[in-house]
């Protein structure tokens, strides 16, 4: 995703932390990062953190044209535009692996289609729902959805390491013609 802004000071996003590692490369402009003290993993409160949300500054970086920063998940920071533009691309570096929401999201599809009585006591409901989650076929199904995404991925960067990006060449061309 590239992120470009054109007011010293300014920014798009207010502070937060991303659940992806994250690798930012600067391409033009300068960037000051702030980055705060890693937090425990979670799905909610990562966006607009004010100060006291993000913990304690563990690192002031400003980023010039040619940087690069790898930023863990769940590691909250809060950008700042330190020249008139900047434009840095950040790169999510996503864990591969069957997340809650899909598998959680499989078992209730198999349990829609195999549930519990209509009325049926919640340790019922709860008994049949860890049935389905123990059974070894729903394990053959997420490890199959895993091999399938597997392929998807090679198969992607197969098709992204034979192609060349240019389009943002001729920002950091001039970039490099400004810094002489």
């Amino acid at each position: 995703m590239a992120f470009f802004s054109q007011a010293a000071g300014g920014e798009a996003y207010s502070g937060h932390c991303d659940t992806a590692d994250v690798l930012v490369v600067q391409l033009a402009g300068r960037k000051k990062w702030f980055i705060h003290k890693r937090q425990h993993p979670r799905w909610v409160d990562v966006s607009e953190m004010d100060a006291a949300a993000r913990g304690p500054v563990q690192a002031e970086i400003v980023m010039e044209p040619g940087d690069a920063l790898y930023l863990r998940s769940y590691t909250p920071h809060l950008v700042q535009t330190a020249d008139d533009y900047s434009l840095h691309m950040a790169f999510d570096i996503c864990d591969r692996r069957i997340n809650a929401d899909t598998a959680l999201d499989f078992l209730l599809q198999r349990y829609n289609r195999d549930s519990a009585p209509t009325y049926a006591p919640t340790a019922v409901v709860l008994e049949k729902l860890a049935a389905h989650m123990n059974s070894p076929s729903f394990r053959d199904e997420l490890d199959g959805l895993l091999t399938k995404h597997g392929e998807s991925y090679k198969l992607a960067r197969g098709m992204f390491g034979t192609n060349r990006v240019n389009a943002l060449d001729r920002w950091i061309a001039r970039e490099a013609t400004r810094k002489r």
